[in-house]
């Protein structure tokens, strides 16, 4: 570019001396047919022979003139080469130059972006974990906002010594086979106790775990529980030996994993005058575990949502270009392509979205132990083990319970 600028400065250069020199000769043949056009008076009249004298000597003068003019004109001619091709020699210096310092630029900013790239680079484990701490951190309450602490356990280990408060709500639900006088009158029985899901093994089997395989010892904290306060009595406490506890696999809805885990009344519990009652025996309660030392929540569910989002957009896309389009043929077409989008594509994602809040529940339904590597369903289902003739036995349904991690009491660490 820069040598394109100065050739076309020289030759305008050239070119304006060339025009001088031109007008000048121009000038000179004028006045050669006409010589008053060199002088606008004359200062005194002359006689023919003198008017012919004067004209041969111009004429000689002018001719030396003009021999003069062209040499000098090619002497400038000469010059002005000479200087355009010092200046092009200068710019093929100028040009390699520029080349080779971009070329080491551009391999040194290569080099710069790989090493960059080197110490971004984040191993898929620690993303996928700096993924669910985020996440955890969004939409998990306020006060269980707490330090994330990844753990990379076995998920039959995620349970260990963590201590859960358990709040029974014992009254009548649809479906139960407990007497038909028994929560008639819609009381709840609300009792509080607080376990500990230790290492220990469990020693005898249990049908409702479902083995005794990895079945351990549910520990219940000052082996007793609360039963709280009502319009005509105060709160009691009742005694409660330890349980058992299990992690089924694969057990739960979808596939889901499940808890399943009981402790021992040792007295009926119930308020005065209630036909609300807990039966003495083992209480069974069973909700949802879902363990986080992998990363597997809200990858699934968050891509459906996604899809369904961008398929949306799709549908609204094609609606207005159905409404724009003149050609019946072309209308039909994408007429039909709007139906298989509306009754079968997005049919289909909202199916798998629905089993996705399933198999991945928002964090909002969950309750996560302190350490945060593991979760249980904030609510799960309450039963008891009534025999039956021929020792059958069947499970009744006693209510619901609540969830929630606490912290280790002093003692019972």
């Amino acid at each position: 570019m820069k040598n394109l600028t100065i050739l076309l400065l020289l030759s305008f250069f050239l070119s304006t001396h060339a025009f001088s020199a031109n007008r000048n000769i121009n000038q000179i043949k004028q006045a050669r047919r006409c010589p008053s056009l060199l002088y606008s008076t004359s200062t005194s009249p002359k006689s023919d022979a003198e008017k012919l004298t004067t004209e041969h000597e111009d004429n000689d003068n002018d001719d030396d003139d003009m021999i003069q003019m062209k040499h000098d004109i090619e002497k400038m001619r000469l010059e002005a080469m000479d200087r355009i091709e010092i200046l092009s020699t200068k710019m093929k210096d100028f040009d390699t130059t520029f080349t080779t310092s971009s070329s080491v630029s551009n391999k040194k900013s290569t080099m710069k972006q790989n090493e960059v790239r080197q110490e971004t680079k984040i191993d898929e484990d620690t993303l996928t974990e700096e993924l669910i701490k985020k996440r955890i951190e969004k939409e998990t309450p306020a006060t269980m906002h707490q330090q994330y602490h990844p753990s990379h356990k076995d998920d039959l280990e995620l349970l260990d010594d963590t201590h859960w408060k358990i709040s029974l709500n014992i009254g009548r639900e649809p479906g139960t086979w407990m007497p038909k006088t028994w929560g008639i009158s819609d009381e709840r029985l609300l009792i509080n106790l607080e376990v500990s899901f230790t290492t220990d093994k469990l020693d005898e089997r249990e049908d409702f775990l479902g083995g005794i395989n990895n079945s351990r010892v549910c520990h219940v904290i000052d082996q007793q529980c609360v039963v709280g306060p009502t319009m005509s009595e105060g709160s009691r406490t009742f005694l409660v030996k330890d349980g058992g506890y299990r992690i089924c696999k694969g057990d739960g809805p979808l596939g889901t994993d499940l808890l399943r885990f009981y402790v021992d009344v040792q007295e009926v519990i119930q308020h005065t005058g209630s036909d609300v009652y807990c039966p003495k025996g083992r209480i069974y309660s069973t909700c949802g575990f879902f363990p986080e030392n992998r990363g597997t929540l809200g990858n699934k569910k968050l891509h459906v949502r996604r899809e369904l989002q961008d398929l949306e957009i799709e549908i609204q896309n094609l609606q207005e270009t159905i409404n724009k389009c003149t050609n019946w043929m072309k209308k039909m077409s994408l007429m039909n392509q709007m139906f298989k989008l509306t009754n079968f594509k997005k049919g289909d994602l909202e199916r798998e979205l629905s089993n996705a809040q399933v198999t991945e529940p928002d964090t909002n339904l969950l309750r996560f132990s302190r350490r945060k590597d593991v979760a249980l369903t904030k609510e799960g289902g309450v039963c008891c083990k009534v025999k039956k003739e021929a020792g059958r036995y069947e499970y009744h349904i006693l209510g619901k319970f609540g969830v929630g991690a606490v912290d280790a009491r002093e003692g019972h660490e």
